[in-house]
């Protein structure tokens, strides 16, 4: 597993109040570049409050 958070999206400590985190994932069997050519990068979402 990886956490990217992207540009301007870096924190050491998440910040009080609703937060969302939206997980990529794909078969083992594939790296990231073949799984997202082939349509089979899945999602997972959760909503959750800090705090």
């Amino acid at each position: 597993m990886f956490f990217r958070p992207g540009e301007g999206r870096q924190w050491e400590v998440l910040p009080e109040g609703a937060a969302t985190a939206t997980v990529e994932y794909w078969e083992r069997t594939l790296t990231e570049s073949e799984a997202r050519a082939q349509q089979k990068v899945y999602t997972y979402t959760w909503r959750f409050t800090v705090g």
